[in-house]
């Protein structure tokens, strides 16, 4: 019973941590990549949630530095 109980909570970890890195990936002009989540597109600004750990922190990146935007399964994010 140990056993089943150990292997569910590793199970559920393995979820979380899946669900955890969920997001998009931003290219800039610059050539940087950005991983996280978005949050909100403004007028001129795209807002991303990066959560490392116990943190997370939230960036803007000006959609006229924007290269690119690719979903976690590869498709371009329209953003438009």
């Amino acid at each position: 019973m140990k056993l089943a109980r150990v292997l569910a909570l590793a199970f559920l970890g393995f979820i979380m941590t899946v669900v955890a890195s969920y997001g998009e990936i931003i290219y800039t002009k610059d050539g940087n990549q950005i991983q996280g989540k978005i949050t909100e597109i403004t007028e001129d600004t795209i807002w991303i949630e990066i959560a490392e750990g116990d943190m997370t922190e939230y960036i803007g990146v000006d959609k006229i530095n924007v290269e690119k935007i690719l979903n976690d399964n590869g498709s371009e994010y329209d953003y438009s």
